[in-house]
C-alpha cells in the first residue's frame, strides 16, 4: 500500500468514527504514521481526501468494467450480468464506508461521480447490442443516468434492506423496458447480487 493510499484509508478511518469536521489532519497524519509534510504533500486538505477517495473508487469501476466491455468472448447477457456483479461489489466494498463518514456533500459527491464514470462505460454495452441488434439506445445515455443515480440511493444499505430483491427485479424491468430488451434478456444477477447490501 502506497502512503498515499495508507493515508486515505487512514482519513476514512477517522472521518467514520469521529466525523469530516471533528478530525484534523494532524490526527489523520498520526493514523496513517506518516510526518505532516508527507500528508500535506500528498493532500492539501480534508476537502482533496474526500476527493481522492471518490477517484479512486472512479478508477476502480474504470479498471474492472473496462475488461468485461472488452471480452470478445462474452455474450451480451453475460456482459450485463458481469458488470452488474462488479458494480455491485464495488459499491457494497465502498459505498458502505463512504456514506458513514458523516460528510454533509458526500451522497451527492458519489451520485456526481457514479454518473460521471458509469454513463459512458454502460454506454459501451448499449452500443454494442445496438450494433448487434440485441437492444435500442434511443435515450440510453439518460436512461442510463437515471438508473446510476436511483441505484446509488435504493441499494445503499442505510436506505433500507428489507426490499432489496424487489427493488432489483424492478430494475431488471424497467432496464428490458428502456433498452427494447425481450422479456427475460435482463438475467437474475440484479436479484442475486441485491444480497450485497443485506
Amino acid at each position: 500500500m502506497t502512503k498515499a493510499d495508507m493515508i486515505l484509508e487512514a482519513a476514512l478511518d477517522l472521518f467514520i468514527a469521529n466525523g469530516f469536521i471533528e478530525t484534523p489532519m494532524d490526527a489523520i497524519a498520526e493514523k496513517a504514521g506518516v510526518a505532516k509534510g508527507t500528508l500535506y504533500y500528498h493532500y492539501k486538505s480534508k476537502e482533496g481526501i474526500v476527493d481522492a477517495l471518490l477517484e479512486r473508487y472512479a478508477r476502480r469501476l474504470e479498471s474492472e468494467l473496462g475488461p468485461i466491455l472488452a471480452d470478445g468472448t462474452m455474450t451480451f447477457r453475460e456482459k450485463l450480468g458481469a458488470l452488474n456483479a462488479a458494480t455491485t461489489k464495488i459499491i457494497r466494498e465502498t459505498f458502505s464506508r463512504l456514506h458513514k463518514m458523516r460528510y454533509i456533500d458526500i451522497h451527492q459527491k458519489t451520485v456526481t461521480i457514479s454518473i460521471a464514470t458509469l454513463t459512458p462505460l454502460l454506454m459501451r454495452l448499449i452500443e454494442q447490442g445496438a450494433e448487434a441488434g440485441i437492444c435500442s439506445k434511443t435515450h440510453a445515455r439518460e436512461f442510463i443516468e437515471i438508473f446510476v443515480a436511483a441505484s446509488q440511493f435504493l441499494f445503499d444499505p442505510e436506505y433500507g434492506t428489507e426490499r432489496m430483491a424487489e427493488r432489483a427485479k424492478a430494475i431488471s424491468i424497467l432496464t428490458e423496458k428502456a433498452f427494447g430488451l425481450p422479456p427475460g434478456k435482463v438475467d437474475d444477477s440484479y436479484i442475486a447480487h441485491a444480497e450485497f447490501s443485506k
